[in-house]
């Protein structure tokens, strides 16, 4: 050990000092204390501790304490900050070491040993490891199939294998993985896990496991009875379900437009009449209401943020004069700039829509340049609607057989011919028939076409048609309306009364005298009919 001047000693006397390092300490007998090359500090440690004994140096005998200060005391040194803060430190890594260690940790702990695992009797090769991996595998497909599908987790939701319990019981896996607790929406809480079938994709003699990928399609189950979940890590399933409750659907991308097969919470009203019809097509809305929530299982969803469910049911309806064209209906959300094409549905399904919440929507039907519109989800019609073509019952049975005597005068000739006249039906159309260019007077009107012809008793098998003139149609409060003829060819009539859309009840009358190429017919005999429409 090298030697050198005492630190402060000016005598010149060469006292020898010895170098920094632990010497045996004169207050403990049992202990040592560390002498930093100038000072005592305030360390100490059990003689135990030092492992070498003292050196030799030349003929000296061992130095036991510096020189100058072998019987002395001194004040002891505060400790050096930094050792302490790498104790610290090395606790902590410790901790992080113990707390990633998972598997390892199992393993090499004292006193913990992994469970013997088997497949149809004989051990998974290289059990330790093949298990771990065959599980890792599959908790990670496990999890990611979950947050697809949208369930709800616990912290010890994981695979695991299944083994039969009881005295006598076989070392022998199930062949299927547990994997949960989990639940999904509309799942029952009573059946938390998913089951992924396993396949020995190594030997007979040498058996690796290989999990299926996780199914959506399957159903969910209860732990297996009779058996145990574990892990070779030691992690252990929890009692039932974790305290894990069924979800609620996620939510549904805003402004979405789609169908479903059903809907949840109360059922939307059923609606009657809620029907448009153009030229070409119609459609009917059987329900309409707001919904918490569309759909089924994983496919389910709930209204997105600051927006409800509006769902609605339609069926097509023929157009008046096109009797095969399928609709094509939008939908108009207030506030916004245009519309939202309504998906084609079976009657039996859903339309459903998220709009803002305090928005209004209208189903629109476009046809031959006039839109309609159905509110929801009452079924209001719009303004422009054609109100006769809303209506069921459109046509009514006459059936009527009477005698109009009428005298016919041509150039001053004149004969009385007693015509046998037939009313047989009625109808009410918005676009004339046979004549589609014809239509009522405005979207609350109607056209009254009635069946009636006439024949003459000489000439059996021919049918005329009453000039227009000779027709008037009386309805209840009195108002007479007289007929027109909207035949393109004037060769022929097709006449009809500009009626309210909503006549159910009116008097058709044959009366007075009407010209056409010269032949003047006049009813000698008035003569009139009624008929009703049932409602609706």
């Amino acid at each position: 050990m090298p030697w050198g001047r005492v630190a402060g000693d000016e005598s010149g006397s060469g006292a020898q000092v010895a170098e920094a390092g632990w010497y045996p300490d004169p207050q403990d007998a049992g202990a040592e204390a560390y002498w930093d090359g100038v000072q005592w500090t305030g360390h100490r440690r059990p003689v135990a501790y030092s492992a070498a004994p003292q050196p030799y140096y030349g003929t000296q005998q061992p130095i036991t304490q510096p020189y100058h200060l072998y019987a002395t005391q001194w004040p002891p040194a505060p400790a050096p900050p930094r050792r302490r803060h790498r104790r610290l430190l090395l606790a902590a890594a410790v901790a992080v070491i113990v707390a990633a260690g998972g598997v390892t940790t199992w393993l090499a702990w004292p006193g913990r040993s992994r469970p013997t695992l088997t497949y149809h009797g004989t051990r998974i090769a290289k059990a330790d490891a093949d298990a771990d991996a065959t599980l890792s595998k599959a908790d990670a497909a496990f999890a990611t199939d979950t947050r697809s599908r949208h369930g709800v987790t616990g912290p010890d939701t994981k695979c695991y294998f299944a083994q039969p319990t009881g005295k006598g019981a076989s070392t022998d896996v199930d062949d299927s993985l547990f994997c949960g607790p989990v639940v999904f929406v509309d799942g029952d809480a009573r059946h938390e896990y998913v089951t992924l079938p396993l396949t020995n994709t190594g030997s007979a003699t040498r058996p690796v496991l290989t999990a299926a990928a996780p199914d959506p399609s399957a159903s969910s189950v209860a732990p297996p009875a009779g058996e145990r979940l574990i892990r070779p890590d030691g992690h252990t399933a929890p009692k039932g379900n974790g305290g894990l409750t069924v979800p609620t659907p996620p939510a549904a991308k805003r402004d979405v437009i789609t169908t479903a097969t059903t809907v949840g919470g109360t059922q939307p009203k059923g609606l009657s009449d809620a029907r448009m019809v153009g030229h070409g097509a119609g459609l009917q809305i059987t329900s309409a209401g707001y919904v918490p929530r569309y759909g089924k299982g994983d496919d389910a969803r709930s209204a997105p943020a600051g927006e409800r469910l509006l769902a609605f049911q339609f069926s097509d309806l023929d157009g008046e004069v096109d009797k095969y064209d399928a609709a094509s209906p939008t939908l108009q959300v207030s506030g916004e700039p245009g519309t939202r094409d309504i998906p084609t549905a079976d009657p039996d399904e859903w339309v459903v829509a998220a709009i803002p919440t305090g928005s209004t929507a209208t189903v629109q039907l476009t046809d031959s340049g006039l839109t309609q519109t159905l509110s929801l989800p009452g079924g209001r019609p719009g303004p422009h609607n054609l109100a006769v073509l809303a209506r069921e019952n459109r046509v009514t049975t006459i059936s009527r057989t009477f005698t109009v005597p009428l005298r016919f005068t041509y150039q001053g000739s004149s004969n009385v011919v007693a015509t046998k006249a037939v009313a047989t039906s009625a109808y009410l159309e918005y676009w004339a028939p046979d004549e589609p260019a014809q239509h009522a007077s405005g979207a609350g009107r109607a056209l009254l076409s009635v069946g009636l012809t006439y024949s003459d008793p000489g000439q059996p098998g021919t049918k005329y048609a009453f000039e227009t003139g000779l027709l008037r149609l009386e309805l209840p409060d009195g108002t007479t309306v007289r007929a027109r003829n909207v035949s393109a060819d004037d060769e022929y009539l097709e006449n009809v009364f500009d009626v309210p859309a909503d006549l159910t009840t009116a008097t058709v009358q044959i009366i007075g005298t009407a010209t056409h190429d010269g032949v003047q017919t006049t009813v000698t005999h008035a003569a009139s009919f009624s008929f009703t429409f049932p409602d609706g």
